[in-house]
């Protein structure tokens, strides 16, 4: 009587699937790094891409309105008027104004207390940016490399023909400082692409004293000239830890130029230098609202008009 033998695959031993196992885990950690890097890569250049379109927009305003830029905030001048809606002040800023004139779209995302959507659908969105909204709109980021200048600024805008507030998410600040730095009277005075609106130097002891904005043909050399950046808030207002790195691994931010181009800039080439902190220090002190230091930190980027 003839018996078939079975014969038995031979499987992989304990320590063969150990090998493979650490082998995977090898290039995984290989892969990892380049990965993230691309992820890097590519948010940092959507960024660019939508700092881009924000400029199509303003210079669509800006052909629109003789050359003028829109005003970085309008003033709550309680001398002349009052900030509540139903009065008749409308609360704007740079992106509102985009918006509400059909320049930029965005959807409302919050309503009082209520969150009704995070933004991401609009151009006023970094993909490099935090979800977190700045808890206190007026506070400053204690480097240009901190996660708190890569928040989400809520940018208000009262629709006083409803008397609702509106806020659009924004993840941009532009260039300007309000007169609270400079004591301005006239916009020939201010050495920013955007300021307040109407211009004055006090909020309470004196009417309005110009009503009109920075012109885009006084920004020169206009492929030097900064208008918009990665940063926190509405603008600057001559701190330079508002401006914020949060591209490559944080150490660079982009910026859009009067000409309309696009640059991924290192922050030893941004006001104050790497890990400049704030607040100021003798060692480290600010350089927005210094010409001369600006000049100095790198010639090629124009902040000021002064420069």
């Amino acid at each position: 009587m003839n018996r078939k033998r079975i014969s038995k695959k031979p499987g992989f031993t304990l320590v063969e699937l150990l090998v493979v196992i650490g082998i995977i885990a090898v290039l995984v950690a290989m892969l990892l790094p380049v990965l993230n890097k691309a992820k890097e890569a590519a948010n940092c250049t959507q960024c660019l891409s939508n700092l881009r379109q924000i400029g199509q927009a303003l210079f669509q305003y800006t052909a629109d309105y003789s050359g003028c830029l829109p005003p970085g905030q309008t003033y709550q001048n309680t001398y002349s008027t009052s900030a509540n809606p139903a009065t008749g002040l409308k609360t704007e800023t740079w992106a509102t104004v985009l918006i509400n004139n059909n320049y930029l779209r965005a959807t409302n995302c919050k309503t009082g207390t209520t969150y009704l959507d995070n933004g991401h659908s609009s151009v006023l969105y970094c993909p490099d940016g935090l979800d977190l909204v700045s808890g206190v709109s007026w506070s400053i980021p204690p480097s240009k490399e901190s996660p708190e200048g890569a928040m989400v600024t809520g940018y208000l805008d009262n629709d006083y023909d409803n008397n609702v507030a509106h806020t659009y998410f924004c993840w941009y600040s532009c260039n300007g400082a309000d007169n609270s730095v400079g004591s301005w009277w006239s916009i020939d005075q201010v050495p920013y692409p955007f300021t307040c609106f109407p211009l004055n130097p006090s909020t309470t002891t004196a009417p309005p004293t110009d009503y009109r904005t920075k012109v885009l043909s006084q920004l020169r050399p206009a492929a030097q000239f900064v208008l918009l950046y990665d940063g926190t808030y509405y603008w600057h207002s001559q701190d330079d830890t508002r401006i914020n790195c949060r591209h490559q691994n944080w150490s660079a931010a982009n910026l859009l130029f009067a000409d309309g181009h696009v640059e991924t800039v290192p922050d030893a080439q941004l006001p104050g230098g790497k890990n400049s902190p704030y607040p100021p220090t003798a060692s480290q002190p600010k350089e927005l609202g210094n010409p001369t230091a600006l000049d100095a930190r790198n010639p090629a980027i124009k902040w000021m008009t002064t420069q």
